[in-house]
């Protein structure tokens, strides 16, 4: 299989970055981050944004004081002093508490030669303690071996326990699950965080799978994804418009590096099929597609399934006399 990659390319070179190269970055990257942590913390709370937000407001009630005051007692003189005393208080306040900091991912900036934040995974050899060997350790009882490449996201979901703006869940594959004919994709990353993984099937391997998923992952730390639930997807042409989620029932929740994991099910559908989850509710769009044979299958292009039986069908079904 080869590797899918897709590259912000820069003005300058239109060759992708190396293996190499992009770890070489990420570290430096990660360098970059605990510096900056670093400094954030012997700043110490003042620059939290719940402190930030009461001293704002103690100064914007001081000055609303001043002004009154000021005007009471030097007329339109004192309204103009007030301004200039809040002014020099604020000055002040941002000098001493709120210093310029270097945004730790600012290197990710377009146009640097980067591949494009959380849209692009690599299939590289498995090694011992990767970020999936657990996940792939907990559920190989249930899904059978693990495939021996892992898709890794650059950069990472996580990173040193806080998540990574722009980063994206590695991607496992199983392909000998007995359960599940065919590829079981699951995002390795997001449980550290949510307590919970993302899972995709498909009949056959499918390299725009790993990276649609790791984006899917990425999305899901800022809009939690429930079972029963469903949400359209925009952006890219995978041959399906949205998700629905439920649950695969192989696979019940289980501990996984000392942290009980649950496993979400999520199922391309068309946009039909996504109205009828809204309308209909999502159990009844895993029913239909369940008796057409396409549950838990995600298989892009294929027709929407039709919600209610057509004119022929029922005349061929009713009772003959």
């Amino acid at each position: 299989m080869d590797p899918r990659e897709t590259t912000n390319a820069s003005a300058d070179s239109a060759e992708p970055p190396t293996t190499e190269e992009l770890r070489a970055r990420l570290v430096a990257l990660q360098a970059s981050a605990e510096e900056t942590q670093k400094r954030l913390n012997a700043m110490g709370p003042s620059v939290r944004p719940e402190v930030v937000r009461r001293r704002l407001i103690t100064m914007a009630l001081l000055f609303i004081v001043a002004v009154v005051v000021g005007y009471a007692v030097l007329g339109g003189w004192g309204v103009l002093a007030g301004v200039v005393v809040f002014v020099v208080g604020l000055v002040v306040y941002v000098a001493m508490f709120v210093p310029p900091l270097r945004p730790p991912m600012g290197s990710f900036a377009p146009g640097k030669g980067y591949i494009s934040l959380n849209t692009a995974t690599r299939p590289e050899p498995q090694t011992s303690g990767s970020p999936a060997t657990a996940l792939q350790s907990a559920l190989e009882p249930v899904l059978g071996k693990p495939w021996d490449r892992i898709h890794t996201a650059l950069p990472p979901l996580t990173m040193g326990g806080e998540v990574v703006v722009g980063g994206g869940a590695h991607v496992i594959e199983f392909r000998e699950s007995k359960d599940v004919p065919g590829i079981v994709h699951l995002s390795a990353g997001l449980g550290e965080i949510a307590g919970m993984e993302l899972v995709v099937c498909t009949r056959k391997p499918d390299e725009a799978i790993a990276p649609l998923l790791s984006k899917l992952a990425a999305t899901a730390c800022m809009r939690p994804l429930r079972e029963n639930g469903s949400a359209p997807i925009a952006g890219v042409d995978a041959g399906f418009e949205g998700f629905l989620f439920t649950r695969l029932e192989c696979l019940a929740p289980r501990e996984v590096a000392g942290k009980t994991t649950e496993f979400l099910l999520c199922v391309g559908i068309r946009t039909s099929e996504l109205a009828a989850c809204r309308s209909l509710g999502t159990p009844h769009v895993v029913e239909k597609l369940r008796a057409a044979g396409v549950f838990p299958y995600t298989e892009p292009g294929r027709s929407p399934i039709d919600d209610e039986p057509s004119s022929s069908d029922s005349r061929s079904s009713a009772p003959t006399r």
